[in-house]
Order: structure tokens, then sequence, then C-alpha cells
């Protein structure tokens, strides 16, 4: 495991958790489930939370589709960019490292961080990345996020 990685009994989010559920149903014995066996009608609350990736050449994912919830708590649409290009901040290390770490062990990877929008909120992300593909090659990926707001916490100024 990598550092910040959890394992699935310590993710908080009932959505990462039925949808991690429901990828291993997809998934073959050896390999990667296809992005042809992917239905959305079977996680539906999870639509708004999803991002699509694609897998260009050079193990470089594109962002193909960003969905709502993600764009509004993120600030935008990162649909249209690779993932190395997008500015995620402080956490660009720990996202970046997250990702390429499920690319090279073409493994599901779940972690958290915590976030600060562009209107002051302050979230826990849990952020869970599946793979699909054929065989063991990667082809897509999807990432399910949660967002539980945090309380905001006051920066103690010396008198």
């Amino acid at each position: 495991m990598i550092p910040g990685e959890k394992r699935i009994e310590d993710v908080i989010s009932s959505r990462i958790k039925d949808f991690h559920a429901y990828y291993h149903r997809l998934k073959p014995q050896d390999g990667l489930p296809s992005k042809q066996s992917f239905d959305p009608t079977e996680v539906p609350r999870s639509l708004a939370n999803l991002i699509l990736l694609e897998m260009h050449e050079n193990n470089r994912l594109f962002v193909r589709l960003v969905g709502e919830t993600v764009f509004s708590r993120f600030g935008g649409d990162y649909s249209g960019n690779y993932i190395e290009d997008i500015d995620f901040g402080d956490v660009r290390p720990k996202v970046l490292l997250d990702y390429s770490t499920s690319v090279a062990e073409v493994r599901v990877l779940l972690s958290d961080h915590t976030f600060r929008s562009s209107k002051g909120n302050k979230y826990l992300v849990e952020r869970s990345i599946f793979p699909f593909g054929e065989g063991r090659t990667i082809t897509h990926m999807l990432t399910c996020f949660e967002f539980t707001e945090q309380p905001f916490e006051f920066e103690r100024r010396p008198k």
C-alpha cells in the first residue's frame, strides 16, 4: 500500500463501498472488467460522482467525462485534459501517485485527502480508482468520489 491508501473496510462512503462491490461483480477471475460490461443503470446514485478516463499512448490518462457533483465540488470541468495537466493544488503529488500506482499495478486504489473548494468549503474527499480493459490491459478508468463537508477550522492568530 502507498501512503494515504485505504482498505475497503476503512472507507466511510456507502456510495464507494457499493460501487466497489459492483465492480467486483463485473471483474472476471483474471483480468479486468471491460468498459462494455459497465451498466450505468446498475449504479445510478454514483453517476454524478464519477470521472471517466481513457488510457492513451504512454499511459496518459485523458479525462473524457466529469460527473455533475465532481464538477461542482472541484469548481471546473476537467473533460478534455490529461490528468497530469490538471492543477490539483497541494494534493497534486498524491493524486498523480494514486493514478500512476493504479495503472502500474493494474488494480483498484482507494484513498482520501482533504480539499478546500474555491468557495472556501472544506471536504474530506474519498477517491476510488477502478481500471477497466481487456485482459490486464487498461483501456479506461472510472473514479468514484465522495465529498464530506468538514467543519471549518479557524486559524488562531497570536495576540
